[in-house]
């Protein structure tokens, strides 16, 4: 992968929040934690996808199926959606 054309993973915000608050008990605290600590995780995402060559981006507007999407061929999407889940996910990323 070229450092001009660096493969984007996109995160897809109002999908990330429906899926991360569906693995917990419904409540608002479960959302009130999601809401404050996201930014933080994202952040984190970000410098860890810097570090490995992907450039990590927030679709607010949503519209998306999925709450990730890849830009590259094929091969290139995989191995982005194969790192990513190296990752934390945010429930197990909060200290």
């Amino acid at each position: 992968m070229s450092d001009a054309n660096p493969i984007v993973i996109t995160v897809h915000r109002n999908q990330h929040r429906e899926r991360s608050l569906a693995v917990q008990e419904p409540g608002r605290e479960a959302e009130d934690v999601y809401d404050a600590n996201i930014t933080q995780y994202f952040q984190f995402l970000h410098e860890q996808a810097a570090q490995h060559g992907y450039r990590f981006v927030i679709d607010a507007q949503g519209g998306a199926h999925d709450a990730f999407s890849y830009s590259g061929n094929r091969e290139q999407r995989q191995a982005a959606h194969d790192w990513l889940h190296t990752q934390p996910d945010f429930w197990n990323w909060l200290p």
